[in-house]
């Protein structure tokens, strides 16, 4: 159980610190997001690694307390990344 977290935390960190998609997500949402909402929102999912801990923690082990877990993990990450950037 407790790898499965692990790997929804690295998951999430991996997908919201690649730069190609991160790239092509803002290109995409500079040019189409006056017309459809939908793309602000799959931008904002895609680039909160706390969010996309908790979703491919919930999609992978199908267990809301597994992807609190992962969340509450990915957010303690945040704040001990930030402490350290000061």
């Amino acid at each position: 159980m407790e790898a499965i977290i692990f790997k929804g935390f690295l998951l999430g960190w991996l997908i919201s610190n690649f730069e190609p998609l991160q790239e092509l997500l803002s290109k995409i949402k500079n040019k189409i997001s006056d017309k459809y909402f939908i793309v602000f929102y799959l931008k904002t999912s895609v680039s909160c690694h706390k969010c996309l801990s908790f979703w491919s923690t919930l999609i992978m082990s199908g267990n809301i307390w597994l992807a609190a877990s992962a969340s509450i993990i990915a957010f303690t990450f945040e704040q001990l990344i930030n402490k350290l950037n000061r």
